[in-house]
């Protein structure tokens, strides 16, 4: 299949999926520097869009892409048992966030185009978010860097933890900055 260049495009096809529905029918998507301006019929003309190059995907099914909303891309997920598993900041950086970036290649492959990261200690879903945007085999990585949490309860393995509320908000002002 030869894509057309540039970001912008009318794209064709016999089904289109629409999740309200669940259904899948003939359609078209009207994409302008990367992003779906318009969702018509096949046949539809919009002005001011007659010139954008023709994807043409008739006799294939459409599908928009999956999200995964929880996540910890540094975490590698194998071997099940957590036991098993080597423990994260065990190689150096670059190590870590070459792996991280292999999984979500991964769940690029599977078809998920999204995912939500909740954290992580060492701050590779922030190198790997920066990498992310300006690679399109990788999916688009939302993330909100370190995970914050109390010590003694959940989450020593997702961030930084605090003992009370004064050195959370001591962390937080640190993070914003």
């Amino acid at each position: 299949m030869n894509l057309p260049k540039g970001k912008s495009y009318r794209l064709v096809t016999d089904g289109l999926f629409d999740a309200a529905t669940a259904t899948a029918s003939p359609g078209a998507l009207w994409v302008r520097n990367g992003q779906v301006v318009a969702r018509t019929t096949p046949d539809a003309v919009l002005p001011g869009f007659t010139e954008l190059p023709l994807l043409d995907l008739r006799g294939l099914v459409v599908f928009p892409t999956l999200v995964d909303t929880h996540v910890h891309v540094y975490m590698n997920p194998w071997p099940l048992k957590p036991a098993q598993r080597t423990d994260p900041g065990s190689g150096t950086f670059s190590e870590e966030l070459q792996g991280a970036l292999e999984r979500m290649r991964e769940a690029f492959a599977a078809g998920v185009g999204v995912l939500r990261d909740l954290g992580d200690p060492l701050e590779l879903n922030l190198a790997a978010a920066a990498l992310a945007s300006g690679d399109s085999s990788l999916p688009r990585l939302v993330t909100a860097g370190t995970a914050l949490y109390r010590e003694g309860r959940y989450g020593r393995f997702l961030g930084k933890g605090s003992k009370d509320l004064p050195t959370l908000l001591e962390q937080i002002r640190k993070l914003a900055a």
